[in-house]
């Protein structure tokens, strides 16, 4: 926290020799970039930068460790993690955040094209194995 005297004195040591109260530019970057708030600030966004995520698409490549069972269920979820990657814009990425109304709708989009095939399909497996439709309807769509 700047105090009074700490100002005074900065004025001091910086005010122009021909007697004017003003200060150059580059003799206020100078104090700027050595004082506290600036670099408890620039600590904040080295750290924040430190936790850039990984690309989603990452999730393209097969599990390196887990077994069977994580590698059967990369596999199932293949399909679905190449559409998204390749037509949902991860705004996480640095740069990228402009672009996170597209990336709302098409997410939205997307959970609408899943759900009417998780219906129909839901539909033509209760009709194919004798299932009603309310029961189908309340227990397995709803879980």
């Amino acid at each position: 926290e700047a105090t009074d005297d700490s100002v005074n004195d900065f004025f001091k040591e910086t005010c122009a020799s021909d007697g004017t109260d003003q200060i150059s530019y580059e003799d206020f970057e100078a104090w700027y970039t050595k004082s506290p708030h600036w670099l408890e600030r620039k600590k904040q966004i080295d750290v924040c930068t430190d936790d850039v995520v990984d690309p989603i698409s990452d999730n393209l490549k097969p599990p390196s460790e887990g077994g069977v069972v994580n590698y059967i269920r990369w596999a199932m979820l293949l399909p679905i993690v190449f559409v998204l990657c390749s037509t949902v814009p991860d705004v996480r990425q640095p740069g990228k955040s402009k672009l996170c109304y597209i990336s709302f709708f098409l997410s939205i989009s997307w959970i609408g094209c899943f759900t009417f095939f998780m219906v129909t399909w839901a539909e033509v497996i209760g009709n194919t194995l004798g299932i009603p439709m309310i029961f189908m309807g309340l227990t397995v769509l709803a879980a």
